[in-house]
């Protein structure tokens, strides 16, 4: 294929390799090489070889992660860029030619029904040397956003758009491409084999799971609290996962589902952090990450615990072990310091309060948001926590965060703004008994929590401020109604009214 009759099909193949795509079952028919033979069986016609490595919502847990040394080690890669788009889908690209022409460009949803759009999307990455590279993009429910153009040193091209199949979850690839158009060969490594089951439903809990096509999907039965009926997909899973089980941790009901992924790692997702600790605090359905000091993990099992002092038994638990290959078990922990959410109050010299809300949840995550008492919301910050230290006798517990997303509410007629960010620190939270609140110290980190440089505050669980924390009384009152989907706000200032 010459490079102006590539320029002239840029708008034209891609809907018809699109539809072709979506009938095929993928590329699993084609043989992939095994983790020890890192040679691509290049075919005649093939001008590019694509991986479909997993599912990463966050671009720096798949730089951090072991399916990025698998590949780049498989493969004898180094240094491999990864070009961004939105989605969570990861794929591998190696183009054959050394000297071969790549762009990678955004493709905007009218080009998928219109071939004729003018909608063009920008260019995300573009290369003269045929480096290997990896894409981060979607195409979720047959809808892809990502448009590769390819041409080789002797002018063979290839217009691909990465997709995974909605049959099965392999590789989508074109089953055959006019004369002298290239195509692609399919170097997916295998996933292995879980004896676990692939679905688990338990009749007295009101969340099922199942896996679809490697991604992680949850079943609300009955709507409650904030949280509908339906399907939901559990976001930022790392990899794919091959095997479920539910069980409890704790004295009571308290259902984990725990997430057996594609290299050995286990993930977590807490019930009772999916459906909130309330309506007014709707739960999330980002995964725990992976789990701290888990690999090789095989299957799971529940079994009570017992604590024994001078050969007598004065309590238990329930809880839920991972079995690694070699047989040997490690306790899965939940964040035994998890509460719902806990606030301080700072009065600003204009009468308002601030507000800051702190919430930790028992699979691991963190939500801290800040704005003014009954009225404006500023910022949320979400992300995962783990222990830096736990010292129970002296009730301080240390964490480390990584917040993945922060949301801005620019002002009440606009929507809130939301953006993947990857900001890391750590905090202490020492109990102070009989106040039913923590004092809350920061350690390093740019987030503040409301706290004075090189100062502590107090987090009480009582959502109204107290008499020490609000002696000027509030001036500025708001009205927050819900009308079906729609949000008015309704604020004025008490000290200016006629």
């Amino acid at each position: 294929m010459k490079t102006d009759k590539l320029k002239k099909n840029t708008m034209q193949h891609p809907i018809i390799l699109l539809l072709t795509a979506a009938l095929l079952a993928g590329c699993g028919s084609k043989t992939n090489p095994t983790p020890t033979d890192a040679k691509i069986q290049w075919g005649k016609q093939d001008v590019a070889a694509v991986a479909f490595v997993g599912y990463f919502t966050y671009a720096s847990d798949f730089l951090a992660s072991s399916t990025y040394k698998i590949y780049t080690e498989q493969y004898g890669l180094q240094d491999v860029q990864l070009v961004e788009n939105k989605g969570d889908e990861i794929y591998l690209v190696i183009p054959r030619d050394p000297k071969a022409s790549v762009t990678v460009n955004d493709y905007p949803e009218a080009l998928m029904t219109d071939p004729d759009s003018d909608d063009y999307g920008q260019i995300l990455y573009k290369s003269e040397d045929g480096k290997p590279f990896f894409i981060k993009c979607s195409s979720a429910k047959g809808r892809v956003n990502t448009e590769l153009l390819l041409i080789d040193s002797e002018g063979k091209g290839l217009t691909y758009h990465p997709q995974i199949s909605t049959t099965d979850g392999t590789l989508a690839c074109p089953s055959a491409m006019p004369e002298g158009e290239g195509t692609v060969i399919d170097i997916t490594l295998p996933v292995p084999a879980s004896q676990l089951p692939q679905e688990t439903n338990r009749p007295d809990d009101n969340l099922s799971a199942f896996i679809r096509n490697g991604r992680v999907m949850v079943s609300v039965k009955q709507a409650a609290g904030s949280r509908n009926d339906g399907i939901y997909a559990i976001e930022g899973i790392n990899g794919k996962c091959i095997g479920l089980f539910t069980g409890d941790i704790g004295q009571e009901t308290n259902p984990f589902l725990c997430m057996l992924m594609d290299d050995g790692g286990v993930e977590l997702l807490n019930y009772h952090s999916v459906m909130g600790w309330s309506d007014i605090e709707p739960g999330h359905l980002l995964s725990s990450g992976r789990l701290p000091e888990m690999t090789d993990i095989v299957s799971f099992v529940q079994k009570p615990v017992f604590d024994v002092f001078e050969g007598d038994t004065i309590g238990g638990y329930i809880t839920v072990f991972a079995i690694d290959k070699d047989g040997k078990e490690h306790e899965i922990q939940e964040c035994t310091r998890s509460f719902p959410s806990l606030y301080h109050f700072n009065p600003s010299g204009d009468g308002s309060t601030e507000e800051h809300v702190l919430t930790i949840w028992p699979d691991w995550k963190i939500e801290y948001r800040n704005g003014w008492h009954e009225s404006e919301r500023n910022e949320d910050y979400f992300g995962r926590i783990r222990p830096l230290k736990m010292d129970y006798e002296n009730e301080t517990y240390e964490y480390q965060y990584e917040m993945l997303t922060h949301t801005q509410y620019l002002s009440v007629e606009e929507d809130p703004v939301t953006k993947n960010i990857s900001i890391t620190g750590s905090f202490r939270l020492k109990e102070r008994p009989g106040e039913s609140g923590y004092e809350l110290t920061v350690l390093s980190g740019p987030l503040t929590f409301g706290a004075p440089e090189d100062g502590s505050v107090r987090y009480r669980r009582d959502p109204e401020p107290d008499e020490t924390c609000c002696l000027v009384p509030p001036v500025r009152q708001a009205w927050f109604f819900r009308i079906k989907n729609l949000y008015l706000w309704h604020e004025f200032d008490l000290l200016n009214r006629g």
